[in-house]
């Protein structure tokens, strides 16, 4: 599972717009970085793209609930 694998699957997850676009880049740049992609593509050859899409999702919900958090504990800034 590559950038281009985690691409189609973002966008299955969560289509958005150009803006989403971008966050999902720092998403997987700075958020997964090299660690969370290694493990999401140890979890990919052992088990479906749904279980994949699926943590997915959840990782990405999470990181969007901490970009919009009023505390501003994860800005673009810090990202």
């Amino acid at each position: 599972m590559g950038r281009c694998a985690l691409r189609q699957i973002m966008g299955k997850v969560d289509p958005g717009n150009d803006k989403d676009r971008k966050i999902s880049h720092k998403f997987a740049q700075m958020y997964l970085r090299q660690d969370g992609v290694f493990v999401l593509k140890l979890v990919a050859k052992n088990s479906t793209d749904l279980v994949v899409a699926d943590i997915i999702a959840a990782l990405w919900d999470n990181y969007k609930s901490k970009r919009s958090s009023p505390r501003g504990v994860l800005r673009d800034d810090d990202v």
